[in-house]
């Protein structure tokens, strides 16, 4: 994004692989320094780890998820925002009358399932779903009767999905 803010130009430059990977970084491009605030949105599912840095200092208060975070200063040609977003992965039940028929979901992210299910598999289990390699859209949850392979929507091509699974206690 590009402005221009009386005779100065300001730009800001985003780099992520969001929501694959759950860092994004802000780079400030500026013709001279300037005082604003930059205003970053925290999603609601953000867990309380999430944390955001200044040049690689970390700033004291963390964003609090569900609000926009405020950081104003005096901004400088290549100043960096860095946020990392603690992404839990939870389970969302179908509906309050089938607790345990769950899907499991990573930050903005759905997880279907792409192979068979395994014959157990508990709620503890699909929550320890990790992703194959780091920014991948392969995720995996292993349990004593075998390994579940899973994906975002998004990623999904020509095999057959499943959201909702009815998991072990």
């Amino acid at each position: 994004m590009t402005w221009q803010r009386g005779a100065d130009r300001i730009a800001l430059v985003q780099r992520t692989n969001y929501p694959h990977e759950p860092t994004a970084a802000i780079e400030i491009n500026a013709d001279k320094p300037a005082d604003f605030a930059v205003m970053l949105r925290v999603p609601a599912w953000a867990g309380a780890k999430t944390a955001s840095a200044v040049n690689g200092k970390r700033l004291v208060s963390g964003p609090e998820p569900g609000k926009f975070a405020s950081i104003r200063r005096r901004w400088k040609n290549r100043d960096r925002i860095e946020i990392e977003f603690d992404m839990p992965t939870v389970l969302e039940a179908v509906d309050p009358e089938h607790p345990n028929l769950l899907a499991a979901v990573y930050g903005p992210l759905v997880l279907f399932s792409v192979s068979d299910v395994p014959s157990s598999l508990t709620k503890r289990e699909l929550t320890a779903a990790s992703q194959a390699a780091t920014g991948s859209t392969d995720w995996q949850a292993k349990s004593a009767a075998g390994t579940l392979r899973l994906r975002p929507f998004a990623a999904i091509r020509d095999e057959r999905y499943r959201l909702y699974l009815k998991l072990d206690a």
